[in-house]
């Protein structure tokens, strides 16, 4: 996947570009190719480097890859238009922008987007910040009782003003979900789309900060797909019902 910047910047914390010295490289996660991958994208890590391969930026790129039929759903697409606006970097950015700016850490932000192909290709790239302190998946599985013999593995136990902390944001996220246009439908709030960051000195500075990503799967609540669920499948995102996210 070769890098190319986005052609759409969203927010301002511009993508730096590369100058004379420096080029964007990709940063494979040890022991595995990607970042993460889902139905119908994979995210991987590249770094801005310069002369000397010193990090001078980073961040998430998602090739999506829908395919013919979802890459011409209208409802994929900001305003119905094709190959236009990605619903999903629409969706994060609205959601993001609702939010309190000092409460806005809590939503990964999505930089831009870019390589739109339709014809042959069904495709976009997402451009979003790097939260690099793994997802809350990783972290229920490390109060796993510890492997006999591993110092470091499993009883990584959450302290308590980590879950008040944890639980304030994600509150914060929902009710700014609520305000963008009739309601935010996530569709895929699950533990792997929790992701965390680096600490926030001013705020539950020993605790890294929780993220709600992956916006893939958004929709307005009063989207005719969310008011009539008859067809809803098993590989339609995180969708049972009884679930806390719905």
């Amino acid at each position: 996947m070769p890098f190319a910047a986005p052609a759409t910047t969203l927010t301002n914390r511009a993508m730096q570009p590369a100058a004379a010295n420096e080029r964007w490289i990709p940063a494979p996660h040890p022991g595995r190719h990607a970042l993460h991958e889902g139905g119908e994208g994979i995210v991987n890590l590249w770094c801005l480097v310069d002369a000397r391969n010193r990090i001078l930026d980073k961040i998430a790129v998602k090739q999506v890859h829908p395919g013919a039929l979802n890459y011409n759903d209208a409802t994929n697409w900001l305003n119905g238009t094709v190959g236009g606006t990605p619903r999903e970097v629409s969706m994060a950015n609205a959601v993001w922008t609702a939010l309190p700016p000092g409460d806005r850490q809590h939503v990964v932000q999505c930089l831009g987007f870019g390589d739109v192909q339709g014809q042959g290709k069904w495709r976009y790239r997402t451009y979003s910040e790097y939260a690099g302190q793994t997802n809350l998946l990783a972290r229920i599985a490390a109060q796993n009782p510890r492997t006999k013999g591993l110092n470091k593995d499993g009883q990584q136990l959450f302290p308590e003003p980590f879950l008040w902390m944890f639980f304030e944001s994600l509150v914060k996220v929902a009710l700014a979900m609520e305000q963008v246009g009739s309601g935010v439908y996530h569709g895929d709030l699950q533990a792997q789309n929790i992701l965390f960051s680096d600490n926030d000195p001013n705020r539950f500075a020993m605790y890294p900060v929780p993220k709600v990503s992956d916006f893939g799967s958004t929709r307005d609540v009063s989207d005719a797909d969310v008011q009539n669920r008859t067809n809803i499948i098993l590989e339609d995102g995180c969708h049972r019902f009884n679930q806390p996210p719905k």
